[in-house]
């Protein structure tokens, strides 16, 4: 499973359509997230990858758009 998939699958949760989801789609302005649902947007991805994420990794003004959070995915699933 890509880290786009993942990341839709936990979009679902919150989102009620992920199907047009792109990696260039912005988080807050085209999505609707704010602090607290990114938040629970990651706490969701790790808990589906049964791992933590580095607090270093979390700034939100690096998680702007959907491909910096794929990029996220990818990296912790590469360690």
């Amino acid at each position: 499973m890509d880290g786009l998939q993942i990341l839709k699958e936990a979009m679902s949760e919150q989102l009620t359509r992920v199907g047009d989801i792109s990696e260039e789609k912005r988080l807050k302005e085209d999505l609707g997230y704010d602090s607290l649902t990114l938040v629970d947007l990651i706490i969701n991805i790790e808990d589906r990858l049964g791992t933590t994420f580095d607090i270093s990794d979390l700034d939100p003004n690096n998680l702007i758009l959907v491909k910096d959070v794929i990029l996220l995915i990818d990296k912790v699933r590469s360690r």
